[in-house]
């Protein structure tokens, strides 16, 4: 059976903090699932973060799907970008195809660290339970990359 792909355009954003520069970056058109597991959000824009070895998403996305903060696992974490105490949530991510027509994966009991700030920030896709589910090629020439799985 032939691996399955999908190919993304890397996406321009403006600097958090009302600088000028617009970088461009890597972003998934994501679905992120309530525990009922049939609760979802409308399609959210999630950073691939090749870095990061959580996924990391803020707490104002996962109220009104049914997540209640304290529920989950208390942690400290540590990013790039901030520190501090995040709680751990198993959630389900579907990513949509790069037209978004249609799912091209739906992962189940990915670790997410969910984290109460007042900055707001963007919902982060690390390494530990999504990044190492697929084979990801990056092409900063082209600004694309390819997911790809069994």
């Amino acid at each position: 059976m032939p691996r399955r792909r999908e190919t993304y355009q890397f996406v321009g954003a403006e600097l958090i903090g009302g600088g000028t520069r617009v970088v461009v970056q890597p972003v998934l058109p994501i679905i992120l699932w309530g525990p009922d597991g049939s609760t979802g959000m409308g399609v959210r824009a999630a950073i691939v973060d090749t870095g990061a070895d959580n996924c990391t998403c803020p707490s104002k996305l996962t109220k009104p799907i049914g997540y209640k903060l304290r529920s989950g696992t208390p942690i400290e974490f540590q990013g790039a970008a901030a520190t501090g105490k995040a709680w751990q949530h198993s959630m389900d991510i579907s990513i949509m195809t790069h037209d978004l027509r249609g799912t091209f994966h739906r992962l189940s009991g990915v670790p997410c660290h969910v984290v109460q700030k007042r900055k707001p920030f963007p919902l982060l896709l690390g390494r530990d339970g999504f990044l190492d589910e697929f084979v990801v090629h990056i092409d900063f020439v082209n600004q694309l990359f390819t997911l790809e799985m069994d």
